[in-house]
């Protein structure tokens, strides 16, 4: 039986890949004084864009701002709550002793023209007040006056958005953060049950998954036939009916490579066990993620205080402070700083990660090496040499999230829906192929210590050459933790639910809170499971690699005997075939 053309041509040999001479000795992963810095092209371009948005934001932060006027508001004549203010050049009512009065006054505006309201300038400053009475809403030292708001769809919404910040405010101690710890800890006993029998707790979870939403499916319908007068429940049944037919043929389609995706698993999680503090690294991703945010959210208070007065529209009166053109450009930047660093944080771990798993699968060809604590190891060589590459290859994915966003922002403004939702679908397609690659190549880096795109090149080549088995892992591995994502946040959710009917606590948007607590939920698992999931890779990637090292005979294999058997049953399997 002839080759397919995808296996024609495999990937060129180690030694030609890292140039070097066959007779010098191997080393998977690379040793760190062997590595060279790469992409420092990029690692310069990096350093700059950081210091450059460091004295940029402190530029911006610290020139024509008042952290008190941002912090406790204005009233109508320019001045800050909660102070003794200067008389200000041509605005005559300005310059009050407002100390004892720190809460600003909104006032509404609104007018009616017939039956419609004109909402421009909708509410604008009024005066500086002691306190909010009821039933108007405090809402960061801003007094709302609900009692004067006309029933209309914007005033609704101020009113809806500042019951949900005290909503959420409350439930952060009771609800949001229990919900998070919970999803740690199922995180980790995940990991754990993997570990003692990957086929047993792949199988409940693909198990569960599929009479839940067989469940799910079943009371939707139920619910429909009560009252058929609910067409959005004929359609979230027609929904789940599909995906549940879906969900079995592609279980059925791809049942014959569960024992690929059950041993990769097995493979993984042992590797993750077996080296010390590998656990810790998504703990301390999520550390910095957090920092990252905080800081970023920090510094866009303080350069949102950025600003300049000016008359409001047809109230002469009445004075507003703006963003001043400089505060957009730092709050731009700003913003893409911190998706940026997002990938960088995401793109470090994968090669902290790949670094000591690769070394577990070829331990027996670094029989000599010492290594006690291979991820710190790990570290060392990702600050010392390849930072470069992981800011070369977050820095691609954040353009094209950028420009993804830029263009969600401006859809309105395109006159042909067909043309922007083409490229908005190209943009996705393009975005989701080079997160892909570029994991695939930060482990190849990992390994082999190469830079970006030689690294995504033959990591390419190598999941061209094993495709089927490649397309086979990618999709049930990444099924199977999407599952155990969504399984951790229903548990999560759950018991939230509980805690919420045991205590006295009334939320009036209790399910927005529910679910901001199930996307808090959802980061942590994410970062768990992408250990989980960088690991796979990795053992997949180092089969590869071993599968075109050696031959299993003059050369034996360097993987486990779990995978020697996989490769004795496919070179059935193509026997089988070829004699058929």
């Amino acid at each position: 039986m002839p080759l397919p053309d995808f296996k024609k041509i495999p990937p060129v040999t180690i030694y030609e890949f890292k140039n070097v001479d066959e007779t010098e000795p191997l080393h998977i992963p690379e040793l760190a004084p062997n590595r060279k810095i790469t992409d420092t092209g990029f690692l310069r371009f990096f350093l700059v864009s950081v210091i450059f948005a460091i004295c940029f934001v402190s530029v911006t932060s610290s020139i024509g701002t008042d952290y008190n006027r941002f912090l406790h508001g204005h009233d109508k004549c320019g001045d800050t709550c909660g102070i003794d203010n200067t008389p200000r050049a041509n605005i005559n009512c300005s310059g009050k002793d407002l100390a004892g009065k720190p809460i600003m006054k909104y006032r509404f505006t609104g007018k009616k023209n017939g039956s419609k309201w004109i909402m421009k300038n909708f509410m604008v400053p009024d005066e500086c007040v002691e306190g909010c009475d009821r039933p108007n809403r405090l809402l960061f030292h801003r007094c709302i006056p609900v009692e004067d708001l006309p029933r209309h769809r914007k005033a609704n919404q101020i009113i809806t958005f500042v019951e949900f910040v005290h909503d959420f405010e409350r439930s952060i101690i009771v609800l949001i953060l229990p919900m998070c710890l919970t999803a740690l800890l199922l995180a980790i006993c995940l990991l754990f049950c993997l570990y003692f029998n990957a086929h047993h707790t792949v199988f409940g979870i693909l198990s569960v998954s599929v009479l839940g939403l067989f469940g799910f499916t079943t009371y939707v319908w139920y619910w429909f036939v009560k009252d058929s007068d609910k067409k959005q429940l004929l359609y979230v049944g027609i929904i789940a009916t599909i995906t549940i037919i879906l969900l079995c043929i592609f279980i059925c389609y791809f049942y014959d490579r569960y024992g690929l995706v059950m041993t990769m698993f097995t493979e993984a999680t042992e590797a993750i066990f077996r080296t010390p503090y590998l656990t810790v690294v998504p703990v301390v991703t999520l550390l910095v993620l957090y920092l990252t945010a905080t800081a970023a959210v920090f510094l866009g208070f303080l350069i949102s205080s950025n600003q300049y007065i000016r008359k409001v529209e047809k109230f002469p009166t009445v004075h507003e402070y703006v963003l001043t053109p400089l505060a957009k450009s730092a709050l731009t930047y700003l913003g893409f700083t911190f998706i940026w660093l997002k990938g960088l944080s995401n793109g470090c771990q994968c090669i902290v990660v790949a670094g000591p798993v690769s070394a577990h699968y070829f331990q027996n060809l670094n029989e000599k090496s010492d290594d006690r604590y291979p991820v710190l190891t790990s570290c060392y060589v990702l600050f010392r040499y390849h930072i470069g590459t992981v800011a070369f290859g977050s820095m691609f994915i954040t353009i094209l999230t950028v420009v993804r966003v830029v263009l969600q922002f401006f859809q309105d403004h395109f006159n042909c829906t067909c043309v922007r939702n083409c490229v908005q679908c190209c943009l996705v397609c393009l975005e989701s192929v080079t997160q892909y690659l570029t994991k695939r190549a930060y482990i190849q880096t990992a390994m082999h210590g190469e830079p970006l795109y030689k690294s995504g090149v033959r990591a390419a080549r190598l999941l061209w050459a094993n495709l089927m088995d490649a397309v086979a892992l990618d999709t049930v591995a990444d099924f199977i933790i999407v599952c155990a994502i969504l399984l951790v946040i229903l548990a999560a959710l759950g018991e939230a639910v509980i805690i919420h009917e045991a205590t006295d606590l009334q939320l009036d948007h209790y399910w927005t809170v529910l679910l901001i607590g199930a996307a808090g939920c959802g980061v942590v698992v994410y970062f768990f499971m992408q250990v989980i999931n960088v690991a796979v890779e990795t053992i997949f990637i180092c089969f590869c690699e071993d599968k075109l090292m050696n031959d299993g005979n003059t050369k034996p294999y360097f993987m486990s005997e779990r995978l020697k058997t996989l490769i004795s049953a496919a070179r059935e399997a193509t026997k089988l075939r070829e004699q058929s």
